[in-house]
């Protein structure tokens, strides 16, 4: 079952109020709390932007866009937030070619919100499914790989400078959990940044502070559907298992707040490996042996962290 985004229009505040006097006065006490919700999530997205520098000096921004809950208020809130004179915003879409019917509608979605908030859109296709099989790799990580090859090639045709993806902090503390799960050291549970370069695309990810929660709470507020992927409520997924049965295990059982708390170790231990990798680099310049290669013995010599 999908909601389709049917009112997509710029975050202005709606008016649940006839024009006669006493609704009035009701629907402002009702519209007081949207308000601040909206103003909230506002400043959190605009601090983000601000403080990591995600816009400065972007002539483009290519927004990555499923129709999902958190593109579309991502593109909501960079039409609303971004500088007047600020980058210029393109949609990028990408059908996977596995939904069939109910993809092509995520798609239309797609299109009409891009066309109500002014911005330019690019939608492309792909059959993940026969890439997948091709690759011998799994449906997911072919999705990915074709994702990050679509928006390279669209940041290429548009003259993009970064593009904007609208991972979550839930995201985020799924991301620790399962890499955490595997034996990952401070790099991978670092987990994922909110500027990065990855295979020479500059990625940026503004909502990286703001909870799946809140995103849905503003984009009800002020009227606004979305798509939902009905594979999200699969456990066929790891992820989604992660999502809907370890999680609220954790939250149940260790800490309500267990999300903030991967969070905050995501954002301590990307601190940690930062210096840990900038030692290693330097001691990499002592190191060298004048022909390609390295002094085994002093090497051995430097603490693991830094060996490894």
């Amino acid at each position: 079952i999908y909601t389709l985004a049917l009112h997509d229009a710029l975050p202005i505040f709606p008016l649940p109020w006839s024009l006669e006097f006493p609704n009035f006065i009701h629907g402002f006490h009702a519209l007081t709390p949207f308000m601040k919700r909206t103003a909230s999530l506002a400043t959190s997205v605009r601090h983000a932007l601000r403080e990591g520098g995600l816009l400065d000096g972007c002539r483009c921004l290519l927004l990555g866009v499923s129709g999902g809950a958190d593109s579309v208020a991502m593109a909501h809130l960079l039409r609303a937030i971004a500088p007047a004179r600020g980058p210029r915003l393109v949609v990028a879409h990408l059908h996977h070619g596995i939904r069939g019917a109910s993809a092509d509608r995520d798609e239309a979605s797609v299109r009409r919100l891009a066309e109500r908030l002014g911005m330019d859109v690019v939608v492309g296709r792909v059959e993940v499914p026969a890439l997948a099989r091709a690759r011998r790799e799994s449906l997911e990580m072919a999705a990915r790989a074709a994702r990050h090859d679509f928006f390279r090639r669209v940041a290429e045709a548009t003259g993009a400078d970064r593009v904007a993806l609208a991972h979550t902090a839930d995201d985020q503390a799924e991301t620790v959990l399962l890499r955490l799960c595997r034996g990952a050291g401070s790099t991978g549970l670092s987990a994922m940044q909110s500027d990065a370069t990855i295979g020479g695309l500059r990625v940026v990810r503004p909502l990286l502070g703001v909870s799946r929660a809140a995103i849905e709470a503003h984009l009800r507020g002020m009227g606004a559907l979305w798509r939902t992927d009905p594979t999200n409520r699969s456990d066929a997924h790891l992820r989604n298992r992660v999502r809907r049965r370890v999680i609220p295990v954790l939250e149940r059982e260790l800490n309500p707040s267990v999300r903030d708390a991967l969070c905050t170790a995501a954002r301590l231990l990307g601190d940690d490996d930062e210096v840990l990798d900038g030692l290693a680099r330097r001691a990499l310049l002592r190191l060298g042996s004048g022909a390609g290669g390295l002094d085994a013995a002093r090497l051995c010599a430097l603490p693991v962290a830094i060996q490894r």
